[in-house]
């Protein structure tokens, strides 16, 4: 939704990190999954549908380099640089989950459920990111 260039001192452009970003996986309670879920006893339907298209792919789990490459065509980046964009900050997401979770499962009451599946399918999304040429 929002992206930003950082003018750096030594006069390089740079893409900003992320800030405001959309949800792009939105739990879509039906009404009777809704009571069990908040207990933590079933689940809930769901879209991965992107907010925003990245290449061709506007599913999630879709996203693989061929579509960061065409996004980098279309905003007229070079695709190296895309490339080593994404697979450095696939890095750092890997690096970040766990702890990430751990602190997510020590303060918010009812995670535990919910956590697991979160870490298996960012591992997922990191490892065809990582695959893709």
């Amino acid at each position: 939704k929002n992206y930003a260039l950082l003018y750096r001192e030594d006069g390089a452009l740079e893409i900003s990190p992320l800030y405001d970003c959309l949800c792009t996986y939105d739990l879509v309670f039906a009404p009777a999954n809704r009571v069990a879920w908040e207990q933590g006893t079933g689940p809930a339907a769901h879209t991965r549908d992107l907010s925003l298209r990245i290449g061709n792919a506007i599913q999630i789990d879709r996203v693989g380099m061929r579509d960061w490459e065409s996004f980098a065509q279309e905003c007229g980046f070079t695709q190296a640089f895309v490339r080593r964009t994404v697979r450095k900050l696939a890095e750092r997401v890997r690096q970040q989950l766990r702890p990430t979770v751990e602190v997510v499962l020590t303060t918010v009451p009812g995670a535990a459920q919910a956590a697991d599946g979160i870490m298996k399918g960012v591992s997922r999304q990191l490892d065809a990111v990582s695959r893709s040429n």
